[in-house]
């Protein structure tokens, strides 16, 4: 059997770019740290290299949220740790596998969730499940709205929402309790997809996708639900490569910010549809603020080599078990006054000898505050919650 040849453009964090065709597989995500041959295996007949085939290689891909991805395959890729984005270039332009069709639908799913202390009794081994699905039809030459699909959905085994989970989508207890399930609501949602001649759903990320999937096995078959995945088609990447040229991860309340659309994303399914719709239109027509777009590239290109330096990241200063130490604290408040002295100090050098990178000094210092320990808020870089 024939090996399938697939092409990407790999993108690096200084702006070079290059191609890569091969029969790997990778996935086609914009959260790419690194890239790292681990393994070349070279073919061999009658025990001799056979320099003619091509080698088979072995490597670990890293992404941002710090998981990592074996590959094997015959392919080259290249060995380097400054990888902004891998895309797959067949999802380059989602817009041209709709060419032919009158209409565009948007999507976005609310799921289950936890967060805070209080939410203790939410199974997090089972895993999230879908609450509400939200669809939206278009005119594919102007954007007006068509239809609209929305329904909430009745958990089969976390039915409780949590209060994380209330506070972020406004849903209500009364509201699920009161909703059908989960087969139900996918046959109907099926359904009014069947009445157009879109080929695609287009969703902000894949996250909807493999969550539905997750969803998919644990349910009765649904009439049309595996068509139904199948057309979610996440265009997160495609908007970030027409704002940046480049598949820089971006969410929706950025872009929304980016395209002047300063309401906050509310998570709920429709709204958060109509949302993406907004942007999507707005991004391909090149209606958003460029100033704007470029500041966010230059954040995540500074951010991404401020972290890609940073030696002691997970690092806390050690405790003392309990017991009261004023000299201890005392040297370790003048440590951090010092260090902070110091900083200040290397920064103004900066400033004047261009050849110290700006994100590896700030790397260099946030690690010298948390070797002594010091409060977070004196770091220039500050951890969000999804970091």
């Amino acid at each position: 059997m024939k090996a399938e040849h697939r092409r990407y453009k790999v993108t690096y964090f200084d702006g070079s770019k290059e191609e890569i065709i091969g029969t790997h597989n990778l996935p086609p995500q914009t959260q790419v740290r690194s890239i790292r041959l681990i393994k070349e295996t070279k073919p061999h007949q009658n025990g001799k290299s056979n320099s003619a085939k091509l080698s088979e290689r072995k490597y670990i891909v890293k992404h941002h949220d710090g998981t990592e991805e074996l590959i094997t395959g015959f392919h080259n890729l290249p060995d380097k740790t400054s990888v902004a984005a891998i895309h797959r270039v067949r999802d380059e332009q989602p817009q041209a596998l709709q060419a032919e069709s009158e209409y565009l639908c948007f999507a976005d799913f609310e799921y289950t969730c936890g967060g805070m202390a209080e939410d203790r009794d939410f199974d997090v081994a089972y895993g999230q499940e879908i609450l509400s699905a939200g669809l939206l039809v278009v005119k594919r030459e102007t954007g007006e709205p068509v239809d609209t699909f929305y329904h909430t959905i009745r958990p089969a085994h976390n039915q409780i929402l949590t209060g994380f989970c209330k506070n972020l989508t406004g849903l209500t207890q009364e509201e699920i309790d009161a909703s059908d399930n989960f087969e139900t609501v996918m046959k109907q949602a099926a359904a009014f997809c069947k009445q157009y001649d879109f080929a695609q759903i287009y969703v902000f990320g894949d996250t909807d996708r493999q969550m539905l999937l997750k969803d998919q096995k644990r349910h009765q078959p649904v009439p049309g639900l595996t068509n139904f995945i199948a057309m979610l088609q996440a265009v997160d990447g495609y908007l970030s490569g027409l704002l940046f040229q480049s598949a820089l991860p971006i969410g929706l309340e950025k872009l929304k910010h980016i395209c002047e659309l300063d309401e906050p994303v509310i998570h709920h399914a429709l709204a958060d549809a109509k949302d993406l719709c907004s942007v999507y239109f707005r991004v391909s027509g090149g209606q958003y603020n460029q100033t704007l777009a470029r500041q966010y590239q230059s954040e995540r290109i500074n951010k991404a080599e401020y972290y890609r330096n940073r030696q002691f990241l997970s690092v806390r200063a050690p405790g003392r078990h309990g017991f009261e130490d004023a000299e201890l604290d005392a040297q370790k408040e003048n440590a951090i006054t010092s260090a902070l002295d110091v900083i200040a100090y290397l920064k103004s050098l900066n400033r004047s000898q261009p050849f110290v990178a700006d994100m590896k000094l700030t790397a260099f210092c946030d690690d010298l505050l948390a070797l002594l320990g010091a409060p977070e808020e004196h770091f220039a870089v500050q951890k969000t919650r999804k970091e």
